[in-house]
């Protein structure tokens, strides 16, 4: 089964860039769901 790694924090508080770096090293999709929530 898939596992989800949920960043969480304030806007400025890194998890883009942690999300990225993760992405690159390990090879996961990393998914910003803040433009998802914005369009609804």
């Amino acid at each position: 089964m898939p596992k989800v790694i949920v960043l969480v924090g304030p806007k400025g508080a890194g998890k883009s860039t942690i999300g990225n770096l993760l992405e690159s090293a390990l090879g996961v999709r990393f998914v910003r769901v803040e433009p998802i929530f914005l369009s609804v």
